[in-house]
């Protein structure tokens, strides 16, 4: 019943992401960037299927004076579906500076699933502003694994209608995962480079 329960909210918070689709500026892709994240997931109780999530993103280009920050918060369950492992976090997040300079709140759904050496990642949220402003964000990954501290894969990202997609690879060392990625579509090509400590 509680695994109905939890892909069914989620089912729901995706639909409601998707019909917020709007033509709304948000950030602007196009120029190289730095993502900073400082992560903490945090199991609780014995079964560790339920815990939280919190993160805290710097998002930075380096020839612009673009700087986004984004928080965000919310429940975090740990599921195996035949035999796939899947978190599943459904969150709040508040954006700063997101609409020319403010502030935006909204729902956002992160999932993680892997198996062995491979792993995918899907996030959507939808960002409400003043002035009825709203948008779309999608972040969406499959990577693979050949060693512990080792990754590679492809990425896509969107913005509302907009869509940008590339190649990444990335290295851990303890709390530190650091991950170059490319991105082009229709002559707009950057790179972007992550940091993430988590804790």
């Amino acid at each position: 019943m509680t695994k109905r329960m939890i892909v069914s909210f989620s089912l729901a918070l995706a639909l409601f992401c998707a019909a917020a689709l709007d033509s709304a500026a948000a950030p602007a892709l196009g120029d190289t960037q730095a993502w900073t994240f400082v992560s903490s997931q945090k199991k609780l109780g014995e079964s560790g299927i339920y815990g939280v999530d919190a993160h805290f993103v710097d998002l930075r280009a380096l020839s612009s004076s673009m700087h986004v920050d984004y928080l965000y918060a919310g429940p975090l369950f740990a599921l195996k579906v035949r035999g796939i492992d899947l978190l599943l976090s459904p969150q709040c997040v508040g954006a700063f500076n997101f609409f020319e300079g403010r502030q935006a709140l909204g729902p956002s759904l992160w999932l993680t699933a892997t198996k062995g050496k491979i792993g995918l990642f899907l996030e959507g949220e939808a960002y409400f502003g003043a002035q009825s402003r709203r948008a779309y964000y999608g972040y969406y990954a499959f990577d693979v694994r050949p060693a512990e501290w080792f990754n590679l894969g492809v990425q896509s990202e969107q913005t509302n209608k907009d869509l940008v997609y590339g190649p990444h690879l990335g290295f851990d060392k303890a709390i530190l995962h650091l991950e170059l990625q490319y991105y082009v579509s229709d002559g707009t090509q950057f790179f972007r480079l992550q940091s993430v400590f988590q804790f």
